[in-house]
């Protein structure tokens, strides 16, 4: 794991353990892991990246939204 955060959709910082919904499946979960070798946090908001607890597949951090106040 390269990288330990990057952006959601309205730019707010996420990383593991961050509670998130897609914006697209309104799948709800905490990031897992990010699945990449390397990148900047920009590059990697368009990258399908981020595996959430207890869902199949990966997700784009610019689909997620943060559901806490708190930063990751």
């Amino acid at each position: 794991m390269a990288n330990t955060f990057t952006y959601d959709r309205y730019r707010n910082r996420i990383g593991q353990g961050t509670r998130v919904m897609d914006a697209e499946t309104g799948v709800t979960g905490k990031i897992a892991a990010f699945r990449v070798k390397s990148g900047s946090p920009e590059e990697l908001r368009r990258e399908n990246c981020v595996e959430l607890e207890g869902q199949k597949g990966l997700f784009k951090p610019v689909s997620l939204m943060r559901l806490e106040s708190a930063t990751a």
